[in-house]
Order: structure tokens, then C-alpha cells, then sequence
């Protein structure tokens, strides 16, 4: 007998480098900070080490490709001077495409912001780009204990949404491994511009 899947009742987005083409910026702020103890961050090694990590894995993953140049003490410490330059970038000029707000504005399903960024970095880019009130929940850094890859994150933005099929967007292999242990279906995109034809396709959108 064929299962016939139940339809989706949510949908919970990450945010770099799925709502946003914000990766290039965090990298940019990141080799600026490494830049002044004499480290280099090339974008393959920022890519293979940082994406899909929340904070302490970067400043620790970081700190191990400088090979003693500098410390996760020191590196965190640097962290606000990298929060503070991101947070001006993407302000200036927002990574965002227009398919993106096209289909944030099509999907009349609950929709949650889930990121390993903290609110006061991502809130105030979400109102520059007008699409924070497009979103009934958000969870952040400071919301959970647990990060990607682990499922604490989406099964908060679930919980919040009263969700129990939700769709998980993300980009990043660490995402798609806690959206597998929340034991939510997932579309794991390559690019922010092809997030919105991926998405629709999943939820059986016509565009």
C-alpha cells in the first residue's frame, strides 16, 4: 500500500545563505579579523570550517587553521569588532534577491526565521529588507543551548509554530543533519538564488 505523505504545515528557513547571500559578507568580516594576526582566510577554508556553525565551532574551527597564530579567546574577543563590520556590510546592501521576497509573500503557511546568529545581527537586517513581519517565530543564538547540527534549534521553531510537518530550508550540511534528527523533511539548496524555484517545487507552488 502506497503512503501518501502529509502535507506540509510549516515553514522554517535558515537564514545565511538561504534567505540571505550573506556568507561572502561573514567571510569578508571573519579575514578581516584573522588579517590582523597575520592569518590569511581563504573562501574554501572559511566555507568547509564556518558555514553551518554556530559560534563557538567557528572561533574554535578558526583557531585551529591559524595553527597557533591566534586563539578562540582571542578570536572571541575580536567577535564584536566581526559583528559590528557584518552588520554595517549587509546593512549598506543586503544580499537578498527578489525571488526570495516574492516567495515569502506566496507562502501562506507559518513561516519561522531558524539561525545560529544572534537577534540583535539578524532583526535588524530582516526590518532593513521589510520582511521580519512575514515570519510568526524566530529562534536565534541565544534561544537555545544546543546548535546545528544538533535538533534543539528546529524543534524549538516547530514547538513555537505548533508545527508537526514542517518543511526545513537550509543550505548547509549541518543544518540538514538537524533538521534529520528533528525528523523534519528538508531541501538542501546550493544558492540563494535558486532558493525560491527549490522551495516551490517542494511545497508544489506553480511559478
Amino acid at each position: 500500500m502506497r503512503t501518501v505523505p502529509r502535507a506540509f504545515d510549516a515553514v522554517l528557513f535558515d537564514f545565511d545563505g538561504v534567505l540571505v547571500d550573506s556568507e561572502p559578507i561573514h567571510h569578508w568580516a571573519w579575514r578581516g579579523v584573522l588579517a590582523r594576526f597575520g592569518v590569511d582566510l581563504p573562501w574554501m577554508a572559511y566555507a568547509e570550517r564556518c558555514i553551518g556553525q554556530g559560534l563557538p565551532s567557528i572561533v574554535r574551527n578558526l583557531a585551529e587553521f591559524s595553527a597557533g597564530s591566534v586563539s578562540s579567546e582571542a578570536l572571541m574577543e575580536e567577535y564584536p569588532r566581526k559583528d559590528r563590520a557584518y552588520r554595517v556590510r549587509m546593512l549598506e546592501t543586503p544580499p537578498v534577491y527578489e525571488e526570495t521576497v516574492a516567495l515569502l509573500a506566496e507562502i501562506r503557511l507559518p513561516m519561522a526565521v531558524v539561525t545560529s546568529n544572534g537577534r540583535e545581527e539578524i532583526e535588524p537586517i530582516l526590518n532593513a529588507l521589510s520582511i521580519h513581519n512575514r515570519f510568526s517565530a524566530f529562534v536565534f543564538r541565544e534561544d537555545v543551548t544546543r546548535h546545528k547540527p544538533d535538533p534543539a534549534p528546529y524543534i524549538r521553531a516547530a514547538q513555537l509554530l505548533n508545527a508537526i510537518n514542517p518543511l526545513v530550508v537550509e543550505d548547509s550540511e549541518a543544518g540538514c543533519l538537524a533538521a534529520l534528527a528533528a525528523g523534519f523533511e528538508w531541501v538542501k539548496i546550493q544558492h540563494p538564488r535558486s532558493m525560491a524555484t527549490s522551495v516551490r517545487k517542494k511545497l508544489g507552488l506553480s511559478k
